[in-house]
């Protein structure tokens, strides 16, 4: 019995041994006595050649797509900078693949006091990005400054910054004494930004000699307005050509002479920014340039346009002579971004810019002008004919008369006759080809404000912009007043289902109430199960249903308007066809279609609706028609999209709100989308 039980145990653990040692996925063990013994690694060494070599003599070793550097890098890039953060952790390779993904900085102060500077040198080897920094010029002769400045010059000068790619300057810093002297040993540097920087310790052509790798350029003037204390940036004696991409000036005294002169020696310049400029006080010291000729528009438009063919970027903001800028815009023909004063926004620049509209995204117009009325007809018709690749439309001052955007017929005040009224305007039978458009920046006026409609014109803003531009992301509406209310028609945007911010930027809001924004829940349960337990002979439910629909707002559920909503687009109906902007005008375009309800202001309601599209057409039918039983029309307005998916900010900016109303609808709003960011 005991020489049966012993052979079985040994024929037993035999055939363990032997299926461990054949098993592609197992590990040999041994057995002594009552524990087990696992060597990870023995099948590794005891036949190397089986997982080596294939019986052709060709390795069989399974190469994964993440050992080649290329494929890692690409994966890691998707990665968010917490989780690059922690990859290159993992092993030397992911280290290697991931140093690329990641800009590393830090921030040098100059202080009487320094502060962690010891740790600022000890990884000054690895930094991508440094920051010189300066609060107080009276730092400069203490001794603390000194010394570190004289530890950090050493660094430099032993190449520990060859790798930096980008220096900013902050502060009234020397360059010439403290910046300059550092360049040389900053061989790789390719971006240099200059903030609030003294301009009379440095020129244009000190910085792009001692930089021959710089590829940006930024330059941002802190100086004040008063002439006594303007400090003229000169361009130096430059030798160029240099390799420079992107050169912005920001609020720099600088002479035209200047610019040209900078401009003619880089002629690969693809972006150029010349915002706010200010012109030197005359008379200029050892200078022959006179107040006649030191603005010359037309001159340095043609410089740039002749200079730098490849320009892909233009923004040119100027306090004179913008018409002048004009014609000589016929000289880009591969730009994709353009930036120009409002008073050069005329009938004939539409026309230049036609000629490059194929490849022209982004539109940007700074300041006000004379001829209002003229710089929204040219606006409009460029919006209408030539913006079909626009992505971008920036005109926060414009004040675009929103009269253009009604579709209907001639417009006159109401407290004027027609016949004799000098203001009616006819807004042409066109409407906005920037269906494209991702941001818009825009703020809208007319004369008529005071005695207009003002849910009227809302609602025509809000509707035209749902329609004609689908693909918003960021929305940004300015006007003196506006309606936010149900009425107004604010719930039109809900259309845009890809927008991420909202900002609306006025003076005078109307009165809001919880309901105006009920429209915007979307958490519906509550409607929805009262409607899959809705009967007509269950008088309870009944009651349960009237208590819940006066919460939102409504005296009564009897007192519903359907096509009151159908027309705000809150809910929709079952024949109801798609918009099409090439056969008919929408209700949202057309200010005639909306119907002017004269009903209680509590019958402004919060919709049932958990999100729904405006449609061309809105036939007439009401709760109680019979054709649709009471639960089949609650369960229609309840069963719609959800509202606004990637809303992450609403802000509403108001210069006067007496009654306090913001504060209110921000819990309102908390409470409805706690995700959301609502700023007022």
């Amino acid at each position: 019995m005991s020489n049966s039980h012993n052979d079985l145990a040994t024929t037993t653990h035999a055939r363990s041994w032997t299926t461990a040692l054949n098993h592609p996925f197992s590990v040999p063990r041994t057995y002594n006595g009552y524990q087990n013994h696992y060597y990870p690694f023995y099948n590794q060494f005891l036949q190397p050649s089986q997982k080596s070599l294939t019986p052709s003599g060709i390795s069989s070793q399974h190469t994964s797509m993440l050992d080649v550097p290329e494929v890692l890098e690409r994966v890691l890039s998707f990665l968010n900078l917490q989780d690059r953060l922690s990859t290159r952790l993992v092993c030397k390779q992911w280290y290697v693949a991931s140093r690329h993904l990641l800009h590393i900085q830090t921030v040098w102060q100059e202080n009487p006091i320094p502060e962690n500077q010891y740790l600022v040198l000890r990884g000054l080897s690895r930094l991508d990005s440094l920051t010189y920094c300066l609060r107080q010029r009276d730092f400069d002769d203490t001794p603390n400054v000194q010394v570190a400045w004289s530890r950090l010059r050493d660094r430099v000068s032993s190449g520990q910054t060859a790798c930096l790619k980008s220096l900013t300057v902050s502060g009234p810093v020397n360059i010439h004494l403290r910046i300059a002297p550092l360049l040389p040993y900053m061989a790789s540097l390719t971006s240099l930004h200059l903030q609030s920087v003294s301009s009379t310790s440095y020129t244009i052509a000190l910085l792009l000699e001692s930089c021959p790798q710089l590829r940006v350029l930024d330059i941002h003037s802190g100086s004040s307005l008063h002439p006594r204390r303007l400090h003229v940036l000169e361009a130096g004696k430059t030798l160029g050509p240099y390799k420079l991409h992107t050169l912005s000036l920001y609020k720099v005294c600088i002479t035209q002479a200047s610019i040209e002169t900078t401009v003619a020696s880089c002629s690969k310049l693809k972006s150029l920014s010349l915002i706010d400029l200010i012109d030197p006080p005359l008379p200029i010291l050892e200078s022959d340039i006179t107040a006649t000729t030191r603005i010359d528009k037309r001159r340095l438009i043609t410089t740039i346009g002749e200079s730098c063919p490849n320009l892909r970027h233009l923004h040119c903001s100027a306090n004179q002579g913008q018409r002048a800028m004009v014609s000589p815009m016929s000289l880009f023909t591969n730009l994709d971004s353009l930036g120009l004063p409002a008073q050069a926004i005329c009938p004939e620049l539409v026309t230049i810019i036609q000629e490059y509209t194929t490849v022209l995204t982004s539109l940007t117009i700074e300041g006000v002008s004379d001829n209002n009325a003229e710089l929204s007809a040219s606006l409009h018709q460029y919006l209408c004919t030539a913006a079909r690749h626009l992505k971008q439309l920036d005109a926060s001052h414009v004040h675009l008369d929103d009269r253009l955007l009604n579709l209907g017929a001639t417009i006159h005040p109401p407290t004027a006759p027609a016949a004799i009224s000098p203001t009616s305007v006819t807004p042409p039978d066109k409407i906005w080809a920037c269906r494209n458009l991702i941001s818009l920046n825009i703020s809208f006026g007319t004369q008529e404000e005071a005695v207009r409609n003002l849910a009227e014109s809302s609602r025509i803003i809000f509707g035209y912009i749902s329609q004609v531009c689908p693909r918003l992301q960021h929305l940004k509406v300015s006007r003196n007043a506006i309606d936010c209310s149900l009425d107004g028609g604010l719930c039109l945007l809900s259309e845009l289902d890809d927008l991420r911010t909202l900002e609306i930027k006025t003076t005078t809001l109307t009165t809001l109430n919880l309901w105006d924004f009920g429209w915007m829940d979307n958490e519906p349960p509550v409607l929805r199960r009262l409607a899959d337990k809705m009967s007509l002979n269950d008088s309870r439910v009944q009651r349960s249903f009237r208590s819940r629909y006066e919460w939102l707002g409504c005296k009564d559920s009897r007192h519903v308007d359907c096509q009151r909503l159908e027309l705000l687009g809150l809910i929709s109906s079952p024949s109801s066809s798609p918009p099409s902007l090439a056969s008919t005008p929408t209700s949202a375009l057309n200010s005639r279609s909306m119907v002017r309800s004269n009903q209680h202001p509590h019958q402004h309601q919060r919709s049932l609706s958990n999100g729904s599209r405006s449609t061309g057409t809105y036939p007439h039918h009401s709760f109680h028609s019979p054709s649709l039983s009471y639960s089949g029309r609650i369960e229609l307005a309840t069963s719609n999209t959800v509202r606004w998916p990637h809303l992450e900010r609403i802000t509403i900016r108001q210069t006067n709100d007496r009654r306090n109303q913001t504060q209110n609808i921000h819990g309102f709003i908390k409470k409805m989308r706690p995700n959301l960011s609502f700023d007022v």
